[in-house]
């Protein structure tokens, strides 16, 4: 199913993006680095890796969701971070696409309880974790819904108060068994309404009408036509963040700077070290919000750094042009390079701790 991954066919726990991080708990593995935010930090990751590699990058949409969405590696960012630190250091990048504060806080409230205690967590911020209209509510997030219910034997033995909740462990585990079944189901119907052309349901047959049979296997293919060109960046997604900034859902942002603080509580109280890296983004961007948010949104990483936490705004050095970005928000190799190197410069004290 992770290997799948299409929306309407599959849900959204079976994404391979969210795999990453069921992965990242079992694995006996625990990384010195962690970096932790949303597609902002892994498309300029999977750029800058794939030509520290020597490999051709990609930029049609079967390689933004197949390789760039479930990215787990920032392996040039890693090896600048080991030149800076010199020793080397295992990196892991659990960062989600479209995951807010309160994603990234329960990723690390979760592996810390199975043991895993980074060195340092670089967490890269960007106004649209803190407001996102078009996510659900905290709870219902495809993160929170993978991750709050989710016990190994692990956290079991890490957390003895948990002992106390082992039934309820195990309703659990049933209650996802059933739900695996459901999701496999939703899969078979949903492809056999596409392929014969029949509504799912009465609801979908009056929203959908009759509709032709669609050629799933071949869609596929189509999809995977590879795309080698970065093409002439027109900000096109600049409607897509009208609706995911506007109107401002305040109460979001009050609850976002809430989850804010709590991560910063959780790394602290851990002996962690965290890093606020303010992630670059267009002024057309921005100026999509108003004042009144993009204030709300700077105080809260100013009172992160009052509070004693690093905070790294690239933007306060170095000048990121259009030229940089392949839309509003996402730097491409040329602009995460710039990135990851002045990142690595300036945590380089914090590393060699």
């Amino acid at each position: 199913m992770h290997q799948i991954d299409v929306p309407g066919l599959t849900t959204a726990k079976q994404s391979g993006m969210l795999q990453k991080l069921i992965d990242a708990l079992d694995s006996n593995q625990s990384p010195d680095v962690l970096l932790l935010g949303s597609s902002l930090v892994l498309n300029p990751s999977v750029r800058c890796d794939d030509q520290f590699a020597g490999r051709r990058t990609r930029y049609d949409g079967w390689y933004f969701a197949h390789v760039i969405q479930p990215y787990s590696k920032s392996d040039y960012f890693a090896a600048l971070l080991a030149s800076a630190a010199r020793k080397k250091l295992i990196t892991e990048n659990l960062a989600i696409p479209g995951a807010l504060v309160s994603d990234q806080r329960l990723i690390l409230e979760k592996l810390l309880k199975n043991g895993k205690k980074p060195q340092i967590v670089f967490f890269f911020v960007e106004p649209r974790a803190f407001l996102d209209n078009t996510m659900p509510p905290e709870e219902k997030t495809p993160t929170a819904e993978v991750l709050s219910s989710y016990l190994n034997l692990k956290m079991l033995l890490n957390d003895p108060a948990a002992i106390s909740h082992l039934p309820e462990t195990v309703l659990g585990l049933v209650s996802n068994y059933y739900q695996e079944r459901s999701d496999y189901r939703f899969f078979i119907v949903n492809l056999s309404s596409h392929m014969s052309g029949h509504p799912v349901g009465l609801f979908e047959a009056g929203v959908e009408g009759a509709r032709k049979p669609t050629a799933v296997l071949p869609c596929l293919v189509a999809a995977n036509k590879p795309s080698y060109e970065e093409s002439a960046n027109e900000l096109r997604d600049l409607d897509v963040y009208k609706c995911r900034y506007l109107p401002v859902n305040w109460k979001r942002l009050q609850i976002q700077e809430k989850e804010f603080n709590e991560l910063a509580h959780l790394t602290r109280d851990n002996h962690v070290q965290l890093v606020v890296v303010k992630m670059p983004i267009t002024k057309e961007n921005l100026s999509l919000l108003p004042q009144e948010a993009v204030t709300k949104y700077n105080t809260a990483i100013q009172k992160m750094s009052a509070a004693g936490v690093e905070v790294i705004d690239p933007s306060d050095k170095l000048k990121f042009d259009l030229s940089d970005y392949e839309d509003s928000v996402h730097l491409n190799g040329r602009g995460g390079a710039k990135l990851f190197r002045y990142i690595a410069e300036t945590a380089a004290l914090s590393l060699k701790q």
